[in-house]
């Protein structure tokens, strides 16, 4: 009959994923104790308008500063209890419950019920007198089993009725979460509201695109929860016969004998997103993806103008669309990049879904793109658009957006219309995964050099984030940076005496260093800088600066100061290390030692910018002993001089000065003994 299936309805309802669930709560009137075999069976006679709780569940986070709002679409009108044993202990419950429309609420439950169900028009009792207990019968067609999470004919339903004008219109009673509301030991926590019994739908009506929503960090804040549908405990008096044989009765909240009554768990998740540096190239090398370079966390690196760096953008998990109406309500969920004006996108950008989450992501794994320019999208899964900089653009920087909506969303080309089969969002297999985002960019002779600062490179995720709305938030994690050094000579003569017009070739691994700039100043070139010079002059002042390095160079004077000696120039090895320091204070998403921070109005301010270190040292110092060796605070001093008499008298320079005084000697005694002998035979011939 009708009444049975109506019960079985409420009472599956209870083990339902699809947010239309009827849960427990435990505000129980237990002080009847006495309960026997004769409360079984039994009319409940209901106590209309009876206060009763419905009580939210899930982590702090998914409650904590969300608002929702209860609407009562129907009411309890009759109820009996199930067959009771005294080994039941106190635990009466109710067999089943009928459901009327609220009537405030039968147009609009009509006109949703024939959008999303055929089979209601074809109902003969509840058709549009009854709708809100054809809902409390069909409640179990969205079952446990149904797939994805949240899905299902009555989901469409609940979701195309939060979109309603007259439902958003309709009374209800409004709550908010307090952003500090307490957890349980497993780390649940429980919001209870007071509300008459019934039948309700809760709705998410949090603020989403209040700036609150911008995160700076990993994890984003929690979607707005898709609409959910909760029956209330059941609350009324059933009489009975004491043990005694007298009449008595009891009054209390009753749950379903099929399962418990008045909670719901709420139904949001968030976006996660982060960006890691996985390798440095350096270009004079045949090796890839070095990790020297790379911190351990992967968020800061050290790199040579010319070198490649790769990035990789991950953990961004496909969200579940499920209560999203993506066509009403335009869908975002798009991937933003931002690269220092210091690095040159290499248009190698790939998307990837790790489909079996072992993070290794192959071929089969690509999304397919297409440019913002393509005509033809229709084998497309997102839209890749690079903005490159032009003259006018201030800041010089590139970013690289890939937008995934379609993929996620299950779009026409057009987005006039849905795809069956076509969405991540409603795919059970595919919500959860990550999706990831990989390419490299090569650090070119714009890139700022230590200690003036990193070449900061940011990322953020735009999505969706309140079934009803267009509303939106972002998620931006930290920067993350590449440092590039410098080290700096100075020519002097044996007595200190700067000197100018000094000139050099920098070169390693064999290959020669091209540079661009002035006598005295000079940066690593890039393949499209203009000019370039493979000898580099030390200024007037007798100070060269190189930039933009990183690694093991070869330095070589290849011409002398005017008036010094061209057969003592010095080849010595310098190795340029900038060490990126371990971090521990996040300040406008970029990372610096807490020592470098003062307090300022409450807020921490880094003082400097010391988030780095370079380090100079001279590896291998020339035969001639004329550069410093060791590690090298300051400039690199680099001595000529006029004769060989003021080379220092240590080492290969004072072996060869003595063998230089050796050959001298050697050559004034052969002159004396020739002359000698050429005098001995003078004097014979007279």
């Amino acid at each position: 009959m009708r009444m049975r299936k109506l019960f079985a309805g409420l009472a599956a309802a209870a083990t339902m994923l699809g947010g239309l669930a009827l849960g427990a709560t435990a505000t129980a009137d237990t002080t009847q104790t006495e309960l026997n075999g004769t409360a079984g069976n039994q009319n409940v006679t209901l106590i209309q308008d009876a206060p009763t709780n419905i009580t939210i569940t899930g982590a702090k986070a998914r409650l904590a500063g969300h608002k929702f709002k209860y609407v009562r679409i129907g009411t309890y009108t009759y109820a009996k209890t199930a067959p009771y044993a005294e080994t039941d202990g106190d635990t009466l419950k109710v067999a089943g419950v009928s459901v009327e429309t609220d009537s405030a609420a039968k147009d609009y439950l009509n006109t949703v019920l024939t959008q999303v169900d055929d089979a209601y028009a074809k109902d003969t009792v509840y058709y549009s007198s009854n709708p809100a207990g054809y809902i409390a019968e069909h409640m179990n067609d969205s079952g446990a089993s149904a797939s994805p999470t949240w899905s299902g004919t009555l989901r469409n339903f609940v979701t195309k009725l939060a979109q309603n004008d007259a439902f958003q219109k309709s009374s209800g009673t409004s709550a908010e979460v307090n952003t500090n509301i307490g957890e349980n030991a497993d780390g649940v926590s429980s919001f209870a509201q007071s509300v008459s019994q019934g039948l309700y739908v809760v709705v998410d009506v949090t603020n989403n695109a209040s700036p609150s929503d911008d995160v700076k960090g990993t994890e984003g804040k929690y979607r707005a929860s898709i609409p959910m549908v909760v029956g209330t405990k059941i609350v009324g008096t059933v009489a009975y016969t004491a043990n005694d044989g007298s009449p008595t009765s009891t009054t209390r909240e009753f749950d379903l004998a099929s399962g418990p009554l008045g909670t719901v768990s709420v139904k949001n998740d968030r976006p996660t997103i982060d960006k890691t540096i996985t390798g440095v190239d350096d270009t004079t090398t045949d090796k890839e993806n070095q990790q020297t370079n790379v911190t351990a966390d992967g968020k800061a690196a050290s790199a040579a103008v010319g070198d490649k760096i790769s990035y990789k953008i991950g953990n961004v998990e496909i969200p579940s669309t499920v209560g999203y109406d993506t066509i009403k309500f335009q869908y975002t969920f798009k991937i933003t990049d931002t690269l220092h004006k210091g690095q040159t996108y290499n248009d190698d950008a790939k998307v990837y879904v790790d489909k079996n989450g072992d993070g290794k992501l192959t071929d089969d794994e690509l999304l397919r793109a297409a440019s913002s320019a393509d005509a033809d999208k229709s084998t497309y899964d997102y839209v890749l658009t690079v903005t490159k900089p032009t003259a006018n653009d201030a800041d010089q920087n590139t970013t690289i957006l890939v937008d995934l909506a379609k993929y996620v969303g299950g779009y026409s080309n057009d987005r006039t219309a849905l795809v069956d089969g076509s969405a991540a969002g409603l795919d059970p297999d595919l919500i959860g995964k990550k999706i990831y985002v990989t390419y490299t960019a090569t650090l070119n002779d714009d890139a700022i050099v230590y200690p003036d600062g990193s070449n900061d490179n940011g990322v953020k995720l735009d999505y969706s984030n309140n079934p009803g709305s267009e509303s939106h938030g972002t998620v931006t994690p930290p920067d993350t940076q590449v440092f590039t050094g410098k080290f700096g000579l100075k020519k002097v003569n044996k007595d200190g005496k700067t000197l100018a017009g000094a000139k050099f070739t920098v070169s390693k691994n064999g290959q020669a260093i091209a540079f661009t700039g002035t006598a005295g100043s000079y940066k690593v070139a890039t393949a499209d800088a203009k000019p370039t010079a493979t000898e580099v002059e030390v200024g007037a002042d007798g100070l060269l600066h190189l930039s933009g390095l990183e690694g093991t160079y070869t330095v070589k004077e290849t011409q002398a100061p005017a008036g010094y000696s061209s057969l003592f120039l010095p080849e010595f090895q310098v190795t340029v290390t900038t060490t990126p320091i371990k971090s521990d204070t996040l300040v406008n998403n970029k990372w610096y030692m807490s020592s470098d921070m003062e307090m300022q109005d409450g807020k921490p301010v880094p003082v400097d910018k010391a988030n780095a270190k370079t380090t100079v040292t001279v590896a291998k110092q020339d035969v001639w002993k004329l550069v410093d060796n060791g590690v090298i605070e300051g400039n690199v001093k680099v001595t000529n001089v006029t004769s060989v008499s003021q080379l220092p008298l240590t080492g290969a320079a004072g072996i060869m000065l003595f063998t230089m005084a050796g050959l001298l000697l050697a050559a004034a005694a052969g002159l004396v003994y020739t002359k000698s002998r050429a005098t001995t035979r003078a004097l014979r011939r007279h």
